[in-house]
């Protein structure tokens, strides 16, 4: 991630800013019709689709699959607000279409609630600043999201855990149990050892007794499901506020 926000900054002045939208908007255009293609394929009226592991395009995880295309989303949507070819402007709100249908299926809780809080949010955001040609976009985009929000749940009649609305609202499961019992385990750590940590690689040992009574087999819960809480037990209070400066610097210099 640092690595990239590196290179951008370092080719921002010799390549066009258009340039660079056009890659990231063609990126997620071929994430999402990969995704798409898989649902087309498995799909079924009757039995609906669960989540697959092919859903979740060209990550190793339908978590990352998910946020890969929400983090892209906002690209899409600039691309949209800039182009003055009214037909690009149609292609590109049925990309945005598919791509919103793909975070449905994968079916991410987190990727789906960061699609709605960021559109919400920037919604809110051209109301208060009165931007009316965003509130106008926003607004579509909105509509757009609701629709496909609406649609998923009528071809997923048959599949009520996978419907947006239940994956978003039901957090009692042994997904949430799991993570909750999990993120326990990591602020015990932290009480424990809040400057240095119980070292990197060793929350998987020492989370075992934590996660005994949910283990099946040989299953070891080698991840926290949440980076800021995992390294903070293992390199300390220290460590994660460095690991975090990661990510607020850009914001701070932008």
């Amino acid at each position: 991630f640092y690595l990239i926000l590196i290179l951008v900054y370092a080719l921002s002045d010799k390549i066009m800013p258009d340039f660079l939208l056009i890659i990231a908007i063609s990126f997620l255009s071929v994430e999402a019709l990969k995704i798409f293609s898989v649902f087309i394929d498995n799909f079924s009226f009757d039995t609906g689709l669960k989540r697959i592991r092919d859903l979740q395009g060209f990550s190793f995880n339908p978590n990352i699959g998910s946020f890969s295309l929400v983090i892209k989303t906002p690209f899409l949507i600039y691309g949209i607000h800039l182009s003055k070819n009214s037909y690009l402007r149609y292609i590109m709100y049925l990309i945005l279409s598919i791509v919103f249908f793909d975070i449905l299926i994968i079916g991410s809780r987190g990727g789906i609630l960061a699609l709605f809080i960021a559109n919400i949010s920037f919604f809110i955001y051209s109301i208060i600043f009165k931007k009316k040609v965003i509130i106008k976009l926003q607004s579509i985009v909105l509509i757009i999201l609701f629709f496909i929000s609406s649609f998923q749940s009528m071809l997923y009649s048959n599949s009520s855990e996978l419907k947006v609305q239940n994956r978003i609202s039901n957090y009692d499961d042994d997904s949430v149990r799991g993570r909750l019992n999990f993120y326990k385990a990591c602020f015990d750590k932290i009480k424990e050892n809040p400057f240095i940590g119980v070292g990197i690689g060793n929350w998987k040992i020492l989370s075992l007794k934590y996660g005994k009574d949910s283990i099946v087999s040989y299953e070891v819960p080698y991840h926290a499901h949440n980076d800021f809480l995992h390294i903070a037990s293992e390199i300390g209070l220290i460590g994660v506020l460095s690991y975090t400066a990661i990510f607020i610097f850009p914001f701070y210099f932008l």
